[in-house]
Order: C-alpha cells, then sequence, then structure tokens
C-alpha cells in the first residue's frame, strides 16, 4: 500500500502481539487471569476473527497506520464475574468486560 491509501483505509497488517503490548487497563492488570485468557483467545483467533473483534471494538476493522502497536486501546473492567457480554465504547477504542471467573 502506498502512504495516501494507507491514511484512508488502515493497514491490512494485524500485529496483536504489539495491539497487547500497548493496551492500557482500568480496573484490571495484565497480569490478571481475566486478562491473560483474554489474549490467550485473541491470539488463537483467525485473521477474519481478529478482524472482527477490531471493528467491534473500534469500529473498523484495520489497524492504523504504523500498525497496531499504534492504537489506543483500553480494556476496562465492568464488574465482577457474571455471564454479561463484553460491550464496546468504540468512539474510544474501550472494551469493558466483567472479570470473568473461567476462560
Amino acid at each position: 500500500y502506498t502512504l495516501p491509501l494507507q491514511l484512508v483505509c488502515g493497514t491490512p497488517h494485524y500485529d496483536f502481539r504489539a495491539l497487547e503490548a500497548n493496551t492500557r487497563y482500568d480496573g484490571f492488570c495484565k497480569t490478571d487471569q481475566t486478562i491473560q485468557w483474554f489474549w490467550e483467545v485473541v491470539h488463537s483467533y483467525s485473521v477474519d476473527e481478529k478482524r472482527a473483534l477490531l471493528a467491534f471494538a473500534t469500529g473498523c476493522d484495520r489497524a492504523p497506520v504504523g500498525g497496531l502497536g499504534k492504537l489506543k486501546f483500553v480494556i476496562q473492567r465492568s464488574g465482577p464475574d457474571s455471564m454479561a457480554l463484553p460491550h464496546a465504547h468504540t468512539c474510544f477504542n474501550l472494551l469493558a468486560m466483567p472479570a470473568y471467573g473461567s476462560r
């Protein structure tokens, strides 16, 4: 891709390890079991599933220019263990989820 096209469309390269390294946590620590399970699941996803996660959490299925490590992504704790599903605030690249008690 050329730079002008990347600025408009983003990049199709998905480095979720870079996203994990740059993610901020609100109410969680990166060492919490729920977060460890989250990243285990994400890293096991196919490319299409990873694109769907990006679309759900950010409103776009592409990585920004510079890659996923440049994305300001936040995982926020939305309460104790429950059967509630995660929800997203796409304007803030924020994924909110309970502190699940199992993978």
